[in-house]
């Protein structure tokens, strides 16, 4: 019932304001010179010319510097393990499996 109240007072603002759909934005698509372009492979050709041009002047980004660091030894990998099932407690998890 609280439904109906509110979309009579909707249609009724919209009524009273005379609210029309927008109409739909038609851009203009111009060549270099700027002569209007109406064919679809002219208006592509003009969209990769201009972003070609967007990314041509774009900066290099600088290489990242080494981030490998030290090897790990197989000693540290099993002495981590090691720890880890020591600290490790059983735990009830209710897991189901998949079907």
């Amino acid at each position: 019932m609280h439904r109906n109240k509110s979309n009579k007072i909707y249609r009724g603002i919209r009524e009273l304001s005379n609210f029309k759909t927008k109409p739909p934005i038609v851009s203009r698509i111009t060549s270099e010179d700027g002569k209007l372009l109406l064919e679809t492979e002219e208006i592509k050709k003009r969209w990769s010319e201009y972003t070609a041009v967007l990314f041509e002047n774009r900066p290099t980004k600088p290489e990242p510097p080494n981030l490998d660091g030290p090897r790990i030894l197989v000693s540290e990998v099993a002495d981590a393990i090691r720890i880890l099932k020591k600290m490790a407690k059983p735990r009830n998890l209710m897991v189901s499996p998949q079907k």
